[in-house]
């Protein structure tokens, strides 16, 4: 992608000139990484045998945008996306043709940017069609730098503020990833389909060839060679079944893998994105922008429903027990994904006086997948600081009342325009507090509160058992000061 991301920058009359119809600036941008990882100087275009695999590489990328468009809740970017993909309808009787036209358009690059200075991406980690065998990999231990200027596990100091873009590039592209490895795995799943198609109707055919041999024909050597050809494809036919049963096992479980990883990683985005807001009550910039963090929660999402469908689909051909392990895991994904998506948008203020009005706003980053009908209802209520340190903690319940507040519920209402869903509680109030003792004369106490929101909240697209499941979201806000007069 350190290609693309030089490109960019380059005149916009020198793009429009550089990318053909057929293949669009569109595809470029929406699969720069993918794009740069692929071994295409490597293709002899002279070589007929080579065409299926650029074939598959035309697959990836068709499918891959047809993706984009299917989720793309803007329906002119629809509209544009699916004729992107029509346009490219062109390769498929000349495959080979888009490999030429690829590997042109990043030669060109290449010399636009001057290639003694501006050199394309490694293409180490080059994506294996889906029809290559696949190869076990353990995941590896996610200790990468953080978004935001926030550190990984395996670093002591934030990054430069100039190295954030290129952590949300890294990002992007673990994203992009695990987006393609999802593609594989459907495209596996129907090629295993297709596969047992041809292979009943083959056991048909065979059966009759041998009921006409049984009844007289066994001596006719044509009928004889026809059963004997047909049973051997059969044989073939199940050989290759298994090799794919096998290799979308793999598959499955590397992409829960990945999985693991980026959503660990947006959950790091997360508390960066709260830390900087902490820190920007005391005057630091803070960019509160959360579109990028909600659509990376609404695609982790997707990508963990589509990966339940698909284990479920998968369990017809492998162990019970392991089909319980990975729904198990994507069980626990989805509801941490679910119960982290809950922030608090707009901070009350830091210091509160009871019987005055103040404000704040939740928001939920899922917000465009929650289930129609019964309205979720957002309620707040006032903890104390040790309470808000102690939640989540094994055994820790809110068992004491620390005060009452008015005007505390509010729907979770969703603004098209915006496309966010957060529920605003415009004249909140603190009617009373319990207080800690006083010493000796004192009028006026100032303790430590946090408000906790919480919710119940049901997902649409998430089949049994996640669809009969409501996950209680208790994220807390800043810890906010009372002043109480006597």
């Amino acid at each position: 992608m350190a290609q693309w991301k030089q490109v960019q920058l380059l005149p916009t009359q020198t793009l429009s000139e550089l990318y053909p119809p057929s293949f669009p600036i569109d595809v470029r941008h929406y699969m720069a990484s993918w794009i740069e990882e692929q071994r295409w100087e490597e293709f002899d275009l002279d070589d007929p045998s080579v065409e299926p695999v650029a074939l598959e590489l035309l697959e990836q990328i068709t499918a891959y945008m047809q993706h984009l468009a299917h989720n793309n809740l803007d329906v002119v970017e629809k509209m544009r996306l699916q004729q992107v993909v029509r346009n490219m309808g062109v390769f498929r009787t000349q495959p080979l043709q888009l490999v030429r036209t690829v590997k042109d358009i990043l030669r060109k690059e290449r010399t636009l940017l001057n290639p003694p200075m501006f050199m394309p991406a490694s293409p180490a980690h080059h994506f294996p069609p889906c029809s290559s065998p696949a190869r076990a990999s353990p995941c590896p231990s996610t200790s990468s730098p953080l978004p935001g200027g926030t550190p990984g596990p395996a670093t002591t100091a934030a990054p430069p503020q100039s190295s954030k873009g290129a952590l949300r590039d890294d990002s992007k592209r673990e994203l992009d990833r695990l987006l393609m490895r999802v593609l594989d795995i459907q495209k596996c799943r129907q090629k295993i389909h297709q596969l047992q198609e041809e292979l009943n109707w083959d056991r048909q055919n065979c059966e009759t060839l041998q009921t006409q041999q049984s009844s007289g024909g066994g001596s006719d050597p044509k009928l004889t060679e026809s059963c004997t050809n047909l049973q051997n494809r059969i044989q073939q036919l199940e050989f290759n079944g298994q090799a794919f049963t096998k290799q979308r096992l793999q598959l499955l479980q590397d992409a829960l893998c990945s999985l693991e990883q980026v959503q660990a990683q947006l959950l790091r985005w997360l508390q960066a994105w709260r830390r900087e807001q902490h820190l920007a009550s005391i005057g630091a910039t803070f960019d509160d922008n959360l579109g990028p963090l909600q659509s990376w929660c609404e695609q982790l999402l997707g990508v963990n429903v589509q990966l339940s469908q698909e284990v479920i689909i998968a369990g017809r051909d492998c162990s019970l027990e392991l089909v319980r392990e990975l729904q198990d895991k994507l069980t626990l994904l989805l509801k941490t994904l679910i119960q982290n998506s809950l922030l608090v948008d707009k901070q009350p203020p830091q210091v509160i006086k009871t019987q005055s009005k103040f404000s704040t706003t939740v928001r939920y980053l899922l917000g465009e997948k929650v289930a129609s009908g019964k309205p979720a209802v957002v309620k707040a209520q006032i903890i104390t600081e040790s309470q808000a340190r102690n939640l989540g903690q094994p055994g820790s319940l809110l068992t004491e009342n620390v005060g009452e507040l008015i005007n505390n519920s509010a729907i979770l209402d969703h603004n098209a325009s915006t496309k966010s869903t957060c529920a605003t509680f415009r004249n909140m109030s603190i009617k009373k507090i319990k207080r800690a003792d006083r010493k000796g004369s004192e009028s006026v106490t100032e303790e430590k509160f946090a408000l906790l929101f919480s919710s119940e909240i049901s997902i649409m697209g998430c089949d049994s058992p996640y669809s009969v499941q409501v996950f209680r979201l208790l994220p807390h806000s800043l810890s906010i000061s009372v002043s109480m007069y006597k």
